[in-house]
């Protein structure tokens, strides 16, 4: 995705301890640049992705994936409001238990014991919510906390992943602790 302040490569991988990530930078640092990186690269390297893509301030960040029409994107929001996060979040939570449900009729625990057992693919999902402190502001802010929490703490048995970006770190407080324990991940741009 980069280099670091050493001038070493980093790379962003959803597997092992680190599933699910948490981005915090102010503006004009290459917090939004990352995002890009991580987009652009699910599109051209993941064959079996689907990215849900949240923008939470005026639609700027993702904007440049309206028109875009790939098949990855099962969602794409921009200038979206908290509700509508809510609804994605809801339909990710949906889908976490239906594969759960499918695993179990094939006796397994994750998506790499599934894929041993019937040789077919979990779609690798990756749920991208930036400014996502916007959905702790509404009444269901607290619902969305909890599914948060079962994605960080269950999403990756699932290959289901989450990216929480924000320009402050101060604004994870909604985020339930077992959330913030769960997400491994962490970039900080300054």
């Amino acid at each position: 995705i980069g280099k670091n302040l050493g001038g070493e490569t980093e790379y962003m991988a959803f597997f092992g301890s680190c599933q699910d990530y948490l981005m915090s930078g102010a503006t004009r640092i290459g917090k939004t640049n990352a995002l890009h990186v991580i987009i652009y690269n699910t599109l051209k390297y993941v064959p079996n992705a689907e990215l849900y893509l949240v923008d939470f301030k005026q639609g700027v960040e993702f904007a440049p994936y309206a028109g875009l029409n790939h098949p990855a994107v099962k969602a794409l929001a921009v200038e979206s409001v908290p509700e509508f996060g809510y609804a994605v979040l809801r339909h990710i939570e949906d889908k976490i238990k239906a594969i759960s449900e499918l695993f179990i009729s094939h006796s397994v625990k994750n998506w790499r014991e599934y894929y041993e057992a019937t040789g077919k693919v979990i779609p690798v999902t990756i749920v991208i919510l930036d400014e996502f402190q916007h959905l702790f502001d509404t009444e269901v802010g607290k619902d969305c906390a909890r599914i948060i929490e079962v994605i960080a703490k269950e999403g990756g048995a699932f290959n289901v992943h989450i990216i929480l970006s924000t320009q402050s770190i101060s604004n994870v407080n909604g985020l339930t602790p077992a959330a913030k324990d769960n997400i491994f991940g962490r970039m900080v741009f300054y």
